[in-house]
């Protein structure tokens, strides 16, 4: 194996078992459970009403309710936020591999990170449907009735969009929505790593929530032609219909949009002291 590759992953092991095997991490993790478990309510009683047993494809519905999206991207931005900085204890290890190398572990953590972090999800909205999921490749009959009938009477909380069972066979909607949801996060966590890497202040943060309240921010103010540009509004399967295809829209080019944002955002993170350095000027 490559010496700067090896070095880059032990930086990656390192920063994840910092930031993430602590307590915050169980408490909120926690607490956040308790959220999608109250959040799918709804619709565990609607199959106890209605006798009939939940497939588990449920994390393609979740991904595209614009509540639950923003809170599902705006709480993987809280956990990794410790990525983008660095504690006095970190110094002996840069100090070691180099802040080259440790901007590399970095962002390999914060793929590992994003990775976890959205199949957890998926795990977890579905845990949280037992004792009432039957497993089946297809849709079966309650995603099919949610879709199409008055949510509010069942108090049902998820936006269940007709789009996306039309659209989409059940395992390919859950892969689809499992490829967006990862590349979102890892293109608003790079954005926020690559403002703190510039500023070296804590402004990254607020213009990466910026993007996350953009997708409500185009709806209201009657912008959908922007849509294209909004990472939140990309990431909801949803949203993928022939509707919004007038606007740009469409799988293809969303998976283009993120994988070139993250590649410039990266670049921008590794280069910056690689630009410093082939330069004569030292780095901290």
């Amino acid at each position: 194996m490559n010496e700067s590759l090896y070095r880059s992953i032990m930086v990656c092991r390192y920063r994840l078992k910092d930031r993430f095997f602590n307590r915050r991490l169980w408490i909120t993790g926690s607490v956040f459970s308790v959220f999608l478990y109250i959040a799918e309510e709804g619709v565990r009683k609607f199959s106890i009403q209605t006798g009939e047993k939940i497939t588990p494809w449920i994390f393609p519905f979740l991904t595209s309710d614009w509540i639950c999206q923003m809170l599902i991207s705006g709480y993987f931005l809280w956990l990794i936020t410790g990525f983008c900085d660095k504690k006095e204890s970190d110094n002996y290890v840069i100090a070691r591999a180099g802040k080259i190398i440790w901007k590399t572990g970095s962002c390999i953590a914060i793929i590992v990170a994003a990775f976890l972090y959205t199949l957890s999800l998926a795990v977890v909205s579905i845990a949280v449907l037992f004792p009432h999921v039957k497993f089946s490749l297809t849709w079966g009959k309650i995603w099919k009735t949610l879709a199409v009938i008055d949510k509010s009477k069942y108090d049902v909380q998820i936006n269940i969009l007709p789009s996306i069972s039309r659209n989409n066979c059940a395992v390919e909607a859950f892969l689809k929505a499992g490829i967006l949801q990862l590349l979102c996060i890892c293109w608003l966590a790079f954005l926020m790593y690559f403002i703190y890497d510039l500023s070296e202040k804590v402004i990254g943060i607020y213009i990466t929530y910026v993007f996350i309240f953009l997708d409500v921010m185009l709806t209201n103010t009657m912008l959908e032609k922007f849509y294209v540009f909004s990472p939140l509004t990309l990431v909801q399967l949803g949203n993928y219909s022939i509707e919004t295809a007038k606007y740009g829209i469409s799988f293809d080019s969303s998976i283009k949009f993120y994988l070139f944002g993250i590649v410039i955002f990266v670049s921008g993170i590794l280069f910056h002291d690689l630009f410093a350095l082939l330069h004569g000027e030292e780095l901290e």
